[in-house]
């Protein structure tokens, strides 16, 4: 692979020849013993030096000797000196050759420009030190620029010849750029992003996307390329590079994802995240925003925003010379699932229901009724309107009793489900219906321990009775159904199966008999009429 020999066929002279062996003998690119110069060396140095025509840049060159065209390497030159010349009349040395034997002298040297270049010696080779012969000089190209220039934002570093990689950074307004490239070699071909420009002149439009874009500078000499590249950023618009919101330390996500572009989002949250906070960040430096009218940094969040049940909108601005974007964001807090309040009443009477006072986010109670219940009502209230409600899977109104439901002995689990917006909430009721009943119970005239009739007849699950008596007392056995049970009767304690002696007075008595167990108790009513 080479660059351009800038010296081939150009104009030669030198300090003098020895005919026919003049100094345009050794750059026709012609390889043989009569294609040379060749002259003599006196008190002066020879040289020989090429006009390449123009300045050009370079940064390789060549010497062939003798030996290329079939001489003893003897001939080859040994000390030699590469100089160059902007105007044919100073010189600067450039590279030096000492004690060199082979035929074909190949350098690399570090990139510089000029027209003029010449090869100086001071001695020819040992077998004839007075002569000086070269059969080609020649000097290469280095494709490079002398120039490179963007049409918006600065470079970075500033432009050198040696420099191959640039930034430079352009407002969002800037949708497109030109490069112009100049050449350091009139011949030199140059593309940018693969189009021919030409040296000096704007390349085409180039477009710009958001963010970092590759710019590609290539220049050619030969088959040498040189490559330069340019990173240009275009910033974010008056627009946000992030947008989140949050309840505490969670996110809550957006619909859609979050785009700089995209100007509309949505967001459900339940009704239990009652505020929320968002955080904006803007697309460039020194963008001012607001969320709901108040100011935020980039990056920060917002202070809480209060959320009502339904939608509630989010707006935020941002805003940067005199240009601003809108952003919404339309939050949805579902309604609530939650009750307010659960009651449960036998008949028009309260059944207190453990933990106590009602907790909306306690889910489960329980309470423990007697034998003498074997139903209850429950009173679901919904914390809100919307809301619908099932008690043990049939439908209830907010604020009303549920239909009766019947209690086994034992326990019964009463499901209340509360649903809104989608969303369940279940609470569950256990009722233990304690069997606090009497298998039995005699009534006895005293004295005389006279048998006395009930009426009705006795049943565990009758609770009141009349009886008459001419008896001034009257003995009762209460037995209990569950072992365990204590019993009372007319506030006296009795054993279960013992008896019990109450005065009675003329007319009506009324006798309450009492039975406890587990919590929960059963009263029978006794009216003895004397």
């Amino acid at each position: 692979m080479a660059s351009i020999n800038i010296l081939l066929n150009k104009a030669a002279v030198a300090s003098s020849y020895v005919s026919p062996f003049s100094a345009n003998r050794a750059n026709n690119g012609t390889i043989d013993t009569p294609s040379r110069w060749l002259s003599k060396i006196t008190t002066s140095a020879a040289w020989i030096a090429i006009d390449a025509g123009a300045v050009c840049y370079v940064n390789r060159w060549v010497a062939r000797f003798m030996g290329v065209a079939g001489w003893s390497a003897s001939y080859n030159m040994p000390n030699y000196t590469l100089q160059s010349s902007m105007d044919g009349n100073n010189w600067t040395s450039r590279d030096v050759v000492n004690g060199n034997t082979n035929s074909i002298t190949d350098r690399t040297v570090a990139t510089f420009s000029a027209r003029y270049f010449r090869m100086v010696f001071n001695s020819g080779p040992a077998i004839n030190p007075q002569l000086a012969s070269v059969v080609e000089f020649e000097v290469y190209s280095a494709p490079v620029l002398t120039a490179l220039a963007i049409s918006s934002g600065t470079l970075t570093p500033v432009f050198a010849q040696g420099t191959n990689a640039y930034t430079a950074t352009v407002a969002n307004s800037v949708s497109s750029i030109t490069v112009t490239p100049t050449a350091g070699n009139y011949f030199s071909a140059i593309t940018v992003n693969g189009a021919t420009v030409a040296s000096g002149s704007a390349s085409a439009a180039l477009p710009l996307n958001v963010g970092a874009n590759t710019i590609t500078v290539n220049v050619t000499d030969g088959t040498i390329v040189n490559t330069y590249i340019i990173t240009v950023t275009r910033q974010q618009g008056v627009v946000l590079s992030g947008l989140t919101a949050q309840s505490g330390t969670t996110n809550i996500p957006l619909s859609p994802s979050f785009a700089s572009a995209t100007y509309a989002y949505t967001a459900s949250v339940a009704c239990e995240i009652s505020s929320v906070t968002v955080t904006p960040t803007a697309g460039q430096t020194g963008s001012t925003i607001t969320v709901n009218n108040v100011a935020v940094n980039s990056g920060s969040s917002s202070g809480p925003i209060s959320l009502s049940i339904g939608d509630n909108d989010i707006t935020v601005v941002v805003s940067a010379n005199g240009i601003s974007q809108t952003y919404t964001i339309k939050i949805t807090r579902a309604h609530s699932a939650y009750l307010s309040n659960l009651t449960t009443q036998a008949g028009s009477t309260a059944i207190a229901l453990n933990p106590a006072p009602f907790a909306k986010t306690t889910t489960g109670y329980t309470a423990s009724v007697g034998f003498d219940v074997n139903s209850i009502t429950v009173t679901p209230t919904a914390e809100d309107s919307s809301a619908s409600i099932t008690v043990n899977g049939s439908p209830v109104t907010s604020g009303q009793s549920s239909a009766s439901i019947s209690l086994a002995v034992g326990t019964t689990i009463i499901p209340v489900v509360v649903t809104a917006d989608g969303v369940t909430q279940n609470y569950s009721i256990t009722i233990t219906r304690v069997d606090t009943s009497l298998s039995n119970l005699l009534l006895k005239g005293m004295p005389g321990n006279t048998a006395m009739i009930l009426s009705p007849s006795f049943q565990a699950t009758i609770f009141v009775y009349t009886a008459t008596t001419g008896k001034s007392q009257v003995s009762f056995t209460p037995t209990a159904t569950a072992a365990g049970s204590s019993i009372t009767v007319g506030g006296t304690l009795v054993n279960s199966g013992s008896s019990i002696t109450k005065t009675m007075s003329s007319g009506d008595n009324v006798i309450l008999i009492v039975v406890t167990n587990g919590g929960a108790s059963t009263t029978y009513k006794v009216t003895v009429t004397k």
